[in-house]
C-alpha cells in the first residue's frame, strides 16, 4: 500500500526520515493488514468481524466496575477506533491513513530494510492509534489487578481477601486480635476465664455450668442453696 499512494499527494515532511504526514487509502484492515486478500472475502471479513467485536466490546464496558479506571477508558478507545474505522469503510469502502513513522537514517535504515523490507512503519490514523492506546490501557489494568490480588493475600471463606496479620485462622489466614482461640479459630480480646463455647468473659468470679457468671457479691456458693444472710 505504501507503494502506491491513493491520491497522489506527496507527504509532509515534519522530520524527515523519521515523521511524515500522507493520505493514502487503505483498503484492509489496521496497520495495511489483509490488503492482498482476495474481495468479497476481505470485505465481508472487514464487516463482520469489527461488529462482532463491538458488541463485545459494549457488553465488556457494561460489566467492569467504576474503579477499574484502565480498563473503561481501555475500553473506550477500543470502541470508539473499531466504530472510527468501520464507518470508513462503509461510507468510503476503505480506511484514510495519514500517520507515518520510521526510522529511514543509515545506518538503522539499511538493517530494517533487510529485515522488514522497509524502514517505515504501515501507514495509520487515529482510530488505529486509540485502539492500541486503548489495548495497553486494558492490559496495565490486568497487571494492577494481580498486583493487588497478591497483596491482599489467599481468599477467605467468603471468596474475599484478608490482609490482618496475627495467629492463623482454621482457613490459613491471619487474624491480629489476642487472646484465647473462639471455636471458629478466631481470636478473642477479651480477657478472663473461658465460657464453654471456648471465647473469654471479662468477668470476674468462678464460673457455672451453663457458662455464665455468678455474682461476685454473693460470696461462696452453698451446694444446695444461695448462702443466708446473719438473724
Amino acid at each position: 500500500m505504501e507503494a502506491h499512494p491513493g491520491w497522489g499527494r506527496d507527504p509532509l515532511v515534519l522530520i524527515p526520515g523519521v515523521f511524515e504526514f500522507v493520505s493514502w487509502r487503505n483498503p484492509g484492515m489496521m496497520f495495511s493488514l489483509l490488503v492482498e486478500a482476495p474481495d468479497p472475502w476481505r470485505k465481508i471479513a472487514l464487516t463482520v468481524l469489527p461488529l462482532c467485536a463491538i458488541a463485545l466490546l459494549l457488553t465488556l464496558i457494561a460489566r467492569v466496575r467504576s474503579e477499574e479506571i484502565f480498563s473503561l477508558a481501555g475500553f473506550s478507545l477500543v470502541l470508539g477506533g473499531a466504530v472510527g474505522n468501520l464507518s470508513d469503510r462503509l461510507l468510503r469502502g476503505s480506511v484514510v491513513d495519514f500517520i507515518r513513522v520510521g526510522i529511514d537514517r543509515p545506518p538503522v535504515a539499511g538493517w530494517l530494510d533487510s529485515v522488514f523490507g522497509t524502514p517505515w512503519w504501515p501507514a495509520f490514523n487515529v482510530a488505529d492509534s486509540a485502539i492500541c492506546l486503548g489495548a495497553t490501557a486494558i492490559a496495565l489494568e490486568l497487571v494492577l489487578s494481580i498486583r493487588r490480588d497478591r497483596a491482599a493475600g489467599p481468599p477467605n471463606e467468603n471468596g474475599g481477601r484478608d490482609r490482618t496479620a496475627g495467629a492463623p485462622k482454621e482457613n490459613g489466614r491471619r487474624d491480629r486480635t489476642a487472646g484465647a482461640p473462639k471455636e471458629n479459630g478466631r481470636r478473642d480480646r477479651t480477657a478472663g476465664a473461658p465460657k464453654e463455647n471456648g471465647r473469654r468473659d471479662r468477668a470476674a468470679g468462678p464460673s457455672i455450668g451453663d457458662g455464665r457468671r455468678e455474682d461476685r457479691a454473693a460470696g461462696p456458693a452453698n451446694e444446695n442453696d444461695r448462702r443466708a444472710g446473719e438473724v
